[in-house]
């Protein structure tokens, strides 16, 4: 795992929405001013990364796996997600259905090395959040706007920095597919359009303060899969695509990309996903068994 020098106290705190982002020296915080309902951090780091390893893992109302869990249900729930976290290391790992940030620190304790950088502050206790051994300049979340539909919550989002090149990172919790397709499909593709104009926004942002290259990876349960029938109609995928981002699964076989395993009532489906631009792709693969411990497997995706 890629250990970086602190060169930067990281600041990161759980608030409230009137708390904006604090900006540094670099003048990196000012990337965005927009308000920030959850927490922030900020820090400068220049280590060199020689790439990057994301996992993205949907953990199923953790703690617990059900709305309102029983204690034993959480204890077990923690248990199984650690053991799958421990045994598989990674630079990042992008969080999805985390019920707030003292789950999200609990869970991350296991990893010496990691820092929580972000936890969403969305309505409902399904949050998103990012945690790192990598210090980020950046990290902060935003709910995603209304627009000719509403999409339910919104993203986390942390940069991180290699001498002047950034790594953008989103994790994202797509709108579900409860409920009608025609309502669901509209609201998952604004959230795309949203994820392009705000990537756009803070790389050209980036890049007057200096950036030489800018890497995007968005990354998270999305709902949908590009290549099912059953979502043909349905454009989130080709808006990010005509954006020129790649599609980590792309080549795969189904069984290779299956993210969510039949629990009888519905078919194994593939909505764990990365979207990426301006990497190489080394692999993308779902951890083995991790299922056990959600009704997601957690996804990998390996980059330089």
């Amino acid at each position: 795992m890629i250990r970086l020098a602190l060169l930067c106290v990281l600041f990161c705190v759980a608030c409230g929405k009137k708390d904006t982002i604090k900006t540094g020296k670099e003048k990196i915080g000012s990337i965005s001013e927009q308000k920030v309902p959850a927490g922030i951090s900020k820090g400068d780091n220049n280590s060199k990364i020689e790439g990057i390893t994301i996992m993205s893992w949907n953990l199923q109302w953790f703690p617990g796996r059900y709305p309102k869990p029983t204690e034993e249900q959480k204890i077990k729930h923690i248990a199984g997600a650690k053991k799958v976290l421990s045994e598989n290391p990674v630079d990042v790992i992008c969080f999805q259905e985390i019920s707030n940030a003292d789950a999200m620190k609990d869970l991350i304790g296991v990893l010496p090395d990691y820092k929580m950088h972000v936890i969403s502050n969305f309505e409902g206790n399904l949050q998103v959040g990012i945690a790192s051994s990598i210090e980020p300049v950046a990290g902060y979340q935003e709910e995603f706007h209304p627009g000719e539909v509403d999409p339910p919550r919104g993203f986390a989002f942390a940069a991180y920095k290699e001498g002047n090149d950034y790594t953008l990172v989103y994790c994202v919790h797509l709108k579900s597919n409860w409920g009608e397709d025609e309502k669901n499909f509209p609201k998952r593709a604004e959230s795309a359009r949203q994820l392009v104009a705000h990537s756009e926004k803070v790389s050209k942002d980036f890049k007057a303060q200096g950036a030489e290259k800018i890497k995007i990876i968005f990354s998270g349960d999305f709902n949908t899969d590009p290549r099912s029938d059953r979502f043909s109609k349905e454009i989130t995928s080709e808006i990010l695509e005509k954006a020129d981002f790649k599609w980590s699964w792309e080549g795969s076989t189904f069984e290779d990309r299956v993210t969510w395993v039949s629990n009888g009532r519905f078919p194994d489906a593939s909505f764990d996903h990365f979207f990426y631009r301006g990497v190489e792709k080394v692999n993308c693969f779902f951890v083995k068994d991790s299922e056990d411990a959600s009704d997601h497997r957690a996804i990998i995706f390996k980059f330089k």
